[in-house]
């Protein structure tokens, strides 16, 4: 049971979803067969649901801390960081985001001698 709790976990992490029964089944079939949990992972991570998953959290995750859309940059930036490592747990992620948020929140302040 511990490998079928591993790919949903892997699904829910590149995904945001759970595996249908037959996606849960092949997954155990070809993690049973020597490859291995990372690797899946990274593939789920790369494959076109994986990709839209990642832009769709990321833009999700700037417009509820910065009250807007990215901009091009950051938003390439921390894409990047997503799919390089598609193992980062996406609340690590969330919080690199959130100290963002108060690091540009403090200088605002700062700037405007508020403080």
């Amino acid at each position: 049971m511990a490998l079928n709790d591993d790919i949903i976990d892997a699904y829910r992490d590149q995904l945001g979803r759970e595996p249908t029964e037959s996606e849960l089944a092949n997954a155990a079939s070809r993690v049973s067969s020597g490859t291995s949990l990372t690797d899946f992972e990274q593939d789920l991570n790369r494959s076109r649901e994986g990709q839209n998953y990642d832009t769709q959290y990321l833009t999700s995750q700037y417009r509820n801390l910065f009250a807007r859309n990215p901009e091009q940059e950051g938003y390439q930036y921390w894409l990047s960081q997503m799919q390089q490592d598609p193992n980062r747990d996406a609340d690590v992620m969330r919080q690199y985001l959130i100290d963002a948020a108060s690091a540009m929140d403090a200088a605002t302040y700062a700037a405007s001698g508020s403080w």
